[in-house]
């Protein structure tokens, strides 16, 4: 009787360790990003980026507009910590995905990580906007009007991208090169962490 009774302890006890270690489900890679490959969003592990506020609720509120983005009644911003970024979305009800330091969220805004700081968002729709309430769909006479003349522009085969330097993140729109052509491409990030390809190949 013991010996069937200590058989039965064991095997509850070998069920309940592999359920705990099972991962959630639904954190998989986004359909909606097949394009990007999510760890291109980040640079080199032993590159060194600033440490994310202790309390990222108050601290985003304080933090400068142009670090940040909207997207509905949810205002995110880089430095922020995972744990926090994570928490604000599931107090906002907001669906996302996280996958290799990636959140999809809401089929809209992609947010990159690296060592647990947010690093980079990727616009994806009309939806998300930047603290000066610059949107995919927006154009170059919107932008100039909230940013005023872009720091910097540059072409690419496919692109013309447009970047705006702040202190410590830089905003960059990209638009075609068909004349009057609306923006089309929205990245707020810290520098350093857009991918050098990312507009393609020279």
């Amino acid at each position: 009787m013991n010996i069937r009774y200590t058989a039965v302890v064991w095997t509850l006890s070998f069920f309940l360790c592999a359920c705990a270690g099972h991962p959630l489900t639904g954190s998989g890679p986004s359909p909606e990003n097949p394009a990007e490959n999510t760890a291109a969003g980040s640079p080199a592990e032993n590159e060194s980026i600033e440490p994310a506020p202790e309390s990222s609720t108050a601290e985003t509120e304080a933090v400068s507009e142009d670090y940040t983005v909207i997207l509905g009644d949810l205002t995110l911003a880089l430095y922020e910590n995972r744990q926090d970024f994570t928490d604000k979305l599931t107090e906002a009800n907001v669906s996302y995905t996280y996958s290799s330091g990636c959140y999809i969220i809401d089929k809209a805004l992609s947010a990159y990580f690296e060592n647990d700081i947010c690093v980079r968002f990727r616009f994806w729709n009309e939806t998300p906007q930047t603290g000066r309430g610059i949107h995919i769909g927006d154009s170059y006479a919107q932008m100039t009007k909230q940013y005023g003349a872009p720091a910097e522009s540059y072409g690419h085969p496919s692109h013309i991208a447009y970047r705006y330097d702040f202190d410590k993140g830089i905003c960059e729109f990209g638009t075609s090169h068909e004349p009057d052509s609306p923006i089309d491409h929205v990245n707020v990030y810290i520098p350093g962490h857009l991918p050098a390809d990312y507009y393609g190949p020279e």
